[in-house]
């Protein structure tokens, strides 16, 4: 995080601080790398709201 130069050690602190695993028991969990480049991550995003556009008109 700190490499990327977008936070203050301070937000950092906070950001991982709140970190929780989040799983609801419904299943179909999508996990989105937003480690890198802001243009990748959204478009794993896009992509899965694709996926599951299809799913959903079929």
């Amino acid at each position: 995080l700190a490499s990327r130069g977008r936070e203050s050690r301070e937000e950092i602190v906070a950001r991982l601080a709140r970190e929780v695993s989040f799983d609801d028991g419904a299943g179909d969990v999508v996990t989105i790398d937003n480690s890198g480049e802001v243009g990748l991550s959204t478009k794993a995003f896009l992509r899965h709201l694709e996926e599951v556009s299809v799913k959903t008109v079929a």
